[in-house]
């Protein structure tokens, strides 16, 4: 698989990342592969870990994919040299991954609330997290909340340095 899609991968990255449709090409294969990936019928922890990480993914996709659109350069490769932080910027570091944490958590929270309560209302039936572990609920209220986890990871990135940090 990987012979195949290697020689491939710097054109389907440009696509991504700048192409009108993109995000609705990324959503639509993800859902169908994920569709077909486990193929059993029924809910089960593969099914939900898969899940989780294609929405990341792809909410981290869909995040540079506007970052790009408003003209962030996210093509040019940023140089590969690693580095040492030094002393004063460690506990800089820490402050920066406690909002950045922080604010995916909240994201989190908020829209698999907001997800459970619309599957409810589209459903016709009170939906919860501790009831049966169903497809048509799990799936989407996941997939959902998930992918706007990977949407906020990078999407607050630019507000660090507005912070001073």
């Amino acid at each position: 698989m990987l012979g195949i899609i290697l020689p491939v991968i710097d054109s389907i990255d440009y696509f991504l990342l700048t192409n009108p449709i993109a995000p609705v090409v990324m959503v639509t294969v993800a859902l169908v592969a994920l569709h077909y990936h486990p193929c059993e019928e029924k809910w089960n922890d593969a099914r939900a870990d898969t899940t989780i990480i294609v929405a990341v993914v792809n909410g981290i996709y869909i995040s540079s994919w506007i970052m790009c659109q408003a003209g962030e350069d996210v093509l040019t490769p940023t140089p590969q040299e690693i580095r040492w932080p030094a002393l004063n910027a460690i506990p800089v570091m820490f402050i920066r991954e406690l909002i950045g944490t922080s604010i995916m958590v909240i994201v989190h929270l908020v829209v698999r609330a907001l997800m459970l309560r619309l599957l409810s209302v589209i459903l016709g039936r009170k939906v919860d997290r501790k009831g049966p572990k169903e497809i048509i609920v799990e799936f989407p209220y996941k997939y959902v909340s998930y992918l706007f986890v990977g949407v906020s990871a990078l999407a607050c990135i630019p507000i660090f340095p507005l912070l001073g940090i």
